[in-house]
Order: structure tokens, then sequence, then C-alpha cells
């Protein structure tokens, strides 16, 4: 099963924010006062609070179990694969046994004929074929971006190569990608390395992680 956790970003207020600052081991602290925005210092601090909440209640945690591979992938030792994303007001994280990259975009407006070359010949067409042609743009990107995700290549590796419109797709293994009902005007896309049976998505409460932090410092 895949479970995907999401908060809004509207929970966190100034004094939330403080609150964890305090909490917080120092090193997240500094990765997230590195973006100069307050609303990208927000995401990237709940991603970070989410991680840690999942994993206090499902085994011994510690920060220092936390690192970032080489290929950026965030890792925890001893516990499940999981994947961050954020955009607009959502964070989402995706935890599985296996393999997994989830990828959120807020749908707005993009100059679409600038940027298909960055896409498979077959999601080119597909894109097109549409008639709500950014709605179909970020169906595509989200599923492209996950797939990139779970791989652990990123979007350096070139987005081009493969073709992420069908549920199925074969690489060095077999992946299942899907495409989800989430909020009105968000694209959400799962890529899972086994094929998907179930997923359970859950909105976290920012104070209900809160409480977890004390037992993880």
């Amino acid at each position: 099963m895949i479970e995907l956790w999401y908060t809004d970003i509207e929970q966190m207020k100034p004094e939330l924010f403080r609150k964890c600052t305090q909490l917080l081991p120092s090193e997240v602290i500094s990765d997230v006062l590195r973006y100069r925005f307050t609303e990208d210092q927000y995401r990237k601090l709940i991603g970070r609070l989410m991680v840690g909440a999942y994993f206090t209640e499902t085994m011994d945690f510690n920060w220092s179990d936390f690192s970032i591979q080489q290929n950026g992938k965030p890792v925890v030792s001893g516990g499940k694969y999981f994947s961050i994303s954020h955009s607009g007001s959502y964070v989402v994280v995706a935890f599985s046994n296996d393999e997994i990259g989830v990828d959120i975009e807020l749908q707005k407006s993009i100059p679409i004929d600038e940027l298909l070359h960055h896409f498979h010949p077959e999601e080119v067409r597909f894109i097109c074929g549409q008639s709500d042609k950014q709605e179909a743009f970020h169906r595509i990107w989200t599923r492209k971006e996950a797939f990139l995700k779970a791989k652990g290549t990123g979007l350096l590796q070139g987005t081009v190569h493969a073709n992420c419109q069908p549920d199925q797709l074969s690489d060095t293994i077999d992946w299942e990608i899907r495409t989800l009902v989430f909020q009105t005007g968000y694209a959400l896309s799962v890529c899972h390395s086994t094929p998907i049976v179930d997923i359970q998505i859950t909105h976290q409460s920012i104070n209900k992680m809160i409480s977890s932090l004390n037992s993880i410092q």
C-alpha cells in the first residue's frame, strides 16, 4: 500500500514556524532558511515535518537517520521509501515499501508550445490532441516528474526519452504511473516500482505533526 500524506501551507503561521525552528535540528533549519521567500520556507519545512512525523509513528526514528543521496533523493536509514513534492498551497509526501516518486503541480497558464521539446513525441501527440491542453500538459508533466524521481535521476537526465502517458512503463524495471483525483486546480501523479493496488490519502494537521517533534530531537 502507498500512503500519501498531504497538508496545506495555509496552516503554517509565523508562530508555528518559529516553534519548529526551535524543535528541528539546526541542519534541517539551515536547509529551510536558504530559501528567500517565506512560502518556499514553509513548503520545505512542512515536507521535513511530515517525514519526521511519519517515521516517528512507524519506527524508532532520529534525525541522524535522514540523509540526501548523491542523486538528490532523500532517504531514511531503515525506513520506507518516500518522495516529497510541493506546489501552490500543498505539500505531499508518498511512502511505500518500494521505490516511489510523487509530483504535484498547481495548474497555471503555461506557454506550452515553448516547452513541448522537453516531451516524448507520444506525449506531445497526447497533449496537442486534448481540448484542454493546459490540463493535459500538467498531467503529463507530473507523471514524468514522478517517474524521474522514482528512478532517482531527476530532470537533469533529460525528460524526452520516456513516454509517461501510459500507466505502465518499462525501463530497467517495470513501473506503474497513476494520476490521482486531488484538489481542484492541481495535478498529482505517483510512480511506483510495483503494481499500485491501494493508495491511502490522508490530510495531516501541522499542529499534530509538531506535537511529535519532541520525541525525535
